[in-house]
Parts: C-alpha cells; structure tokens; sequence
C-alpha cells in the first residue's frame, strides 16, 4: 500500500480493511473512561503510559509526572496492578511506556512477571536516557519475543549525521532494541522511512491525532502504528492520553 493508492482504491471502512501485519495501538489508555472505550473496541494494544503515584507508592496510569502537572481535583488514578488484569482477561496486548526510571520500572517488570504477561502480547517503551543500556540488555533478555523500543528523538545522533545515525542504530540493536519509535512530523524528514527499512529497522509511527493522518500512516506500512482513535467515523471515541490535561470530547449523537 502507498500514500498514493488511497487515490484509486476504496477509503477503508474500518481496521478489518487494513493490512493484517500493522500492529495498531490505542494511544495513552490513562484514565477509566479511555480504557472503557479501548476495552470496548477490536484494536488489540494499548499503550499504558506509566509513573508513580503523588506518594512515590505504586504505578499509576498518567501521561505527566505530578511535577509536570500537580494532581487535580476530583481526578482519579488507575493503577497498573489493577488494570493489567482487566487487560489480559479481555485478550488485549500492552505496551508499557515508562515515563520514570531506576526502581520504578523494576517495580513495572515485576507487575508483568506477577500477571504473566505473554512475551508476543509485551512491549516495552522508553526514553533511551531513561533506560539505559543495563536496562535495556535486561528487558532483551528477560523478555524474548517481546518488542523493546526506544523512540528516535531520544538518541544523542540524529539522522542529520549520516553514518555516525547508522552506526548508533546498530549499536542500539545488539543492546537488544527491536524497534525504533518515529514521531508522526518527524517522519517526514528526507528519506527517513525509506532508510529505516531499507537497513531493516522496524518501526512504530507514533503522534497520530486524525484518521485522516493514520490512514496516511498506515500508507507508509510501518510496523506499528500507535494513535489517539479519535476516530468517530468508524465508532472510536479515544479520549487521549490527557497530556497537558487535554482530552479529547464528543458532543453527544
């Protein structure tokens, strides 16, 4: 499929239409009315974007930390212990983006292990800076199958420079990254994505907001695609993943 082929061939209608290959995953499923609405739906992931609670107690579902954005009133938080079950007894696959490091993401990897998370249903995302390369080499090994990815905005080299990008990305391989996360605007650097699987690099389009950019997404074939669904047309109502406390809302049918 190309960017061009949605000129000649029929809109899809729905995922049922897409290509079968191109992991879909409902971005930023933080609070319990998105969840709802991803439980809800037959998009198989979820991305839970994981931090500590206000008391540095247990994991919670948020996109900003509290120093970023304090606790709201009335605001309620989903914990990972408790939404990990809800998961998994629905079938659903689960990519965990942690936004904290050091012992909370050992406390993550042990919520996994408690719950037995299936390593083809397992994805585990992060800043490299947060990670880390002891970290990384861990998950890679401790979760065969699993897909461990870091996104491109966070490495030191940047494609700008050439080979110096190549040779990092390598080096990133061999910790045991199988994936690489490029940003929706990002992805239009010149010859990026054609690189990218030209060198055999998998990748995850990210920073998807309408259907109109995923179907656009999608065109590109990457190995993922991870967006918000705020997809009314075809019956989704994702609601965001509540960065900079901004959701998503529908006026009612």
């Amino acid at each position: 499929m190309s960017l061009e082929s949605h000129s000649s061939e029929a809109t899809p209608a729905g995922i049922a239409d897409l290509p079968p290959d191109i992991q879909l995953v409902w971005h930023g499923v933080n609070d319990a009315i998105n969840l709802r609405q991803f439980l809800a739906s037959d998009v198989a992931w979820c991305e839970l974007d994981v931090n500590p609670d206000p008391e540095g107690r247990e994991l919670i579902l948020r996109h900003d930390s509290f120093a970023e954005r304090p606790l709201q009133p009335g605001e309620a938080l989903l914990t990972l212990r408790e939404t990990l079950p809800r998961l998994l007894d629905r079938g659903k696959s689960i990519k965990l983006d942690f936004k904290a490091g050091d012992s909370w993401i050992d406390a993550g990897l042990a919520l996994v292990d408690r719950h037995h998370i299936p390593t083809d249903r397992l994805w585990l995302n992060g800043d490299l800076d947060l990670l880390g390369e002891t970290t990384i080499r861990r998950m890679a090994a401790r979760y065969p199958g699993a897909i461990v990815q870091v996104p491109l905005t966070s490495l030191p080299v940047q494609p700008e420079r050439g080979e110096e990008f190549a040779a990092q990305l390598a080096s990133l391989r061999g910790w045991g990254i199988n994936r690489f996360s490029v940003g929706w605007p990002y992805h239009k650097a010149p010859g990026l994505i054609d690189w990218l699987k030209q060198e055999g690099h998998a990748f995850n389009l990210y920073g998807v907001r309408t259907l109109e950019e995923f179907l656009q997404a999608v065109a590109l074939h990457p190995a993922a695609v991870t967006a918000d669904f705020n997809f009314p047309q075809w019956g989704y109502y994702g609601r965001g993943s509540g960065h900079n406390g901004t959701y998503y809302a529908y006026a009612p049918a």
